[in-house]
């Protein structure tokens, strides 16, 4: 079970690397510290837990400034009357 939440929170650093959206990034970080700091508490893992308790409130603001500017962007179109995402006309 241990391995297991450990390939898990592996995967959410592989998503990292394939994802372009830098929120998306930033909240797949979140997930795979939050991963390693269950991992390494029930494996026995000092050093990996500290770095990933670190981590997270980092990445956890980072996640909240990334939401904050998107609706911030988000709200900044509508006004300029770019609602609606541009479809091609066939």
């Amino acid at each position: 079970m241990v391995d297991y939440l450990g390939f898990l929170a592996a995967s959410c650093v592989l998503l990292q690397a394939s994802v372009r959206s830098i929120l998306w990034i930033r909240v797949a970080a979140l997930c795979s510290n939050v991963l390693f700091v269950v991992y390494a508490y029930m494996a026995g893992l000092p050093p990996v837990l500290a770095l990933n308790s670190v981590l997270i409130p980092m990445n956890g603001w980072n996640v909240l400034k990334g939401i904050v500017e998107h609706k911030r962007r988000a709200e900044a179109q509508r006004l300029r009357g770019h609602s609606a995402p541009l479809r091609m006309v066939r």
